[in-house]
């Protein structure tokens, strides 16, 4: 409710504040290794999705 809109930042600000920390290329790291293996997830559930496991 009191979020202003000219102060809000996208993917790229929300990157460029955890560079921005100590450790930061570390975290970013873990973040890219977090969407990389949440991508490879959604790749393996969505190619077996029509197989039934019961």
């Amino acid at each position: 409710m009191t979020a202003d809109p000219d102060k809000t930042q996208g993917l790229d600000g929300a990157l460029s504040k955890i560079a921005q920390q100590p450790y930061g290329q570390w975290l970013l790291g873990i973040v890219a290794a977090g969407l990389i293996l949440y991508g490879v997830f959604q790749i393996l559930t969505g190619k077996n999705r029509h197989m039934s496991i019961y």
